[in-house]
């Protein structure tokens, strides 16, 4: 009996020691283990320093330069598109179900890819209003021209770009590029769609691109519906992964009629966006800022300018400050010459010029998009006094 006694006090003892040893050994694995591990982490740096060493042919690193810029291009432009794709749309009738929102809108303007419905967390009713994400920015575009103040069971819909989704994007993916979902042409420049004027060298290729257009369109299909608008040079091939078509019309004068008459209107039943092309080194650096700026395409040509023009335009502006003076002004453009009508105002502080500037640019008057750039004070003078 004092023998099993003794052995019990022991046990305790062994069991201690044995599950020291198994920490041991466990501490020990688990070392191996982070050892192991390191040693594959560190393998694509031990390439990577092994790679630098050698020397690469200047073939290799052009490849691997190229890979880099392609991904990261194609990375930004999944993020613009999916971006411009979307889409709030405010002032439903809490009525109003999804299903309902989305057979209006597809139906208007192109293929939806989700929507999300804002729901009151405490009630579980609708807020009110809805984010629409569509397959395309076309499809969007259409959206933003059609749908706003579209009345639905009686309410006017507010449809705008949220406030986070373009706003939130690079520099570079706010651009016409990005907005109709095409990748960067490197060393071109794209105009806002409608805009048929821009500041262009008459030595320079007359050249418009045109957005959704059909992939089964061929080079004599398109050749044939746009030579309506002027002659047409050539039809440059599309580019991979860039689906944009640009033409190079004989002379400016029929670019400007092309994009004139054809932006937004439907071809193979596609909606298509056109605009003015050229390249990026040949645009003349922005005037800066300044109390005077101009303001082009308000009207069509100088058989439109009429009496009220000025007047009405002046009293338009005052809305941003006060306006000193307001000059029409025709001037005979070299590129394609036809005389523009350009209309200048003068306000009395540059505060107001610059709010003038960044509201009026790209704003619709008469169904025309107008452009608004700043102009130098002195250069207006001249005009004044010749």
């Amino acid at each position: 009996r004092k023998d099993r006694r003794e052995k019990k006090r022991r046990r305790p003892s062994s069991r201690s020691s044995s599950s020291s040893s198994t920490s041991v050994e466990s501490a020990g694995a688990r070392a191996r283990r982070r050892e192991e591990r390191r040693k594959r982490l560190a393998a694509p740096e031990l390439m990577i320093a092994n790679a630098a060493k050698q020397p690469l042919l200047s073939a290799q690193v052009h490849d691997i330069a190229s890979h880099a810029l392609k991904s990261q291009a194609q990375v930004l432009t999944i993020a613009a598109q999916a971006a411009h794709s979307r889409l709030y749309v405010g002032n439903i009738f809490f009525e109003v179900t999804e299903e309902e929102i989305r057979q209006v809108f597809e139906a208007e303007c192109g293929q939806i890819r989700g929507i999300e419905m804002s729901k009151d967390p405490a009630t579980g009713g609708d807020r009110g209003f809805c984010f629409i994400e569509f397959t395309s920015p076309h499809s969007a575009l259409n959206a933003l021209e059609r749908m706003n103040g579209f009345s639905l069971r009686g309410r006017g819909l507010r449809v705008g770009r949220p406030n986070s989704a373009v706003a939130a994007l690079p520099t570079q993916l706010t651009t016409v590029e990005a907005m109709l979902g095409f990748a960067v042409i490197p060393g071109l420049k794209f105009f806002p769609p409608g805009e048929p004027s821009v500041p262009q060298p008459a030595a320079l290729p007359a050249q418009v691109y045109l957005s959704g257009v059909q992939p089964t369109a061929t080079e004599d299909m398109i050749l044939q519906h746009f030579s309506q608008f002027g002659s047409i040079l050539k039809v440059k091939p599309r580019h991979a992964g860039i689906s944009v078509v640009l033409l190079e019309y004989n002379s400016h004068s029929g670019a400007e009629q092309a994009v004139r008459l054809a932006d937004g209107t439907v071809y193979q039943g596609c909606k298509l966006r056109c605009g003015r092309v050229l390249a990026a080194a040949a645009i003349p650096p922005p005037a800066p800022p300044s109390r005077c700026v101009v303001l082009l395409n308000m009207v069509a040509g100088p058989e439109q300018v009429d009496a009220e023009l000025g007047p009405e335009t002046k009293d338009y502006c005052e809305k941003y400050g006060a306006v000193s003076q307001v000059l029409i002004y025709d001037e005979l453009d070299p590129a394609t010459q036809t005389v523009q009508v350009k209309c200048f105002v003068l306000f009395q502080d540059l505060n107001a010029a610059v709010k003038a500037q960044a509201a009026l640019h790209g704003k619709n008057f008469g169904g025309r998009r107008v452009n608004c750039h700043f102009f130098a004070e002195a250069d207006f003078i001249r005009i004044l006094e010749s």
